[in-house]
């Protein structure tokens, strides 16, 4: 197999969109915990009517959401290695990362999957840490490349 290299720098606006579609589902989670805790003390302790509840709710919900995208614009603007042009390069063996002074060499068992959205590629290592790979910097030959060289992995999840 012909390695695929792609060059890109990734912008934050796209960025900060697609790192605050992995945290919707966190977001969610906090915002039920929450509107349950509100629930529980405007009507049963303090009889205020389900109103209240549903206008906590919803400044919660708008609180929850404001503040993460707050703090994924932050984390980006802090980040030079985000800023900077990266260099992945995919081959059969493993897929090389360059960034300026940064080099590093991951074996595919690093990933445990691949999602193809409508713009990115998104590989996922453990835990919460992913490789972002904006899909408008790779032709679409590479990009028929990729999906194939995902699914030889057992990666590709949109298969």
């Amino acid at each position: 197999m012909e390695k695929i290299e792609v060059t890109f720098t990734i912008e934050e606006k796209p960025y900060v969109a697609l790192m605050h579609t992995f945290t919707q589902r966190r977001q969610m989670i906090i915002l039920g915990v929450s509107s349950i805790a509100f629930f529980v003390l405007y009507i049963l302790i303090l009889h205020k009517g389900w109103h209240w509840w549903i206008l906590m709710t919803l400044l919660m919900g708008l609180f929850v959401w404001i503040s993460s995208r707050r703090a994924i614009t932050q984390s980006y603007r802090s980040n030079p290695g985000l800023q900077a042009p990266l260099t992945y390069t995919f081959s059969a063996a493993n897929i090389e990362v360059r960034s300026g002074e940064y080099q590093g060499n991951y074996e595919w068992s690093t990933f445990r999957e691949v999602r193809e959205l409508k713009d990115w590629f998104v590989l996922q290592q453990a835990g919460i840490m992913v490789n972002p790979v904006p899909k408008k910097d790779i032709s679409p030959e590479q990009q028929v490349a990729l999906r194939d060289l995902f699914k030889e992995k057992g990666l590709y999840l949109n298969a």
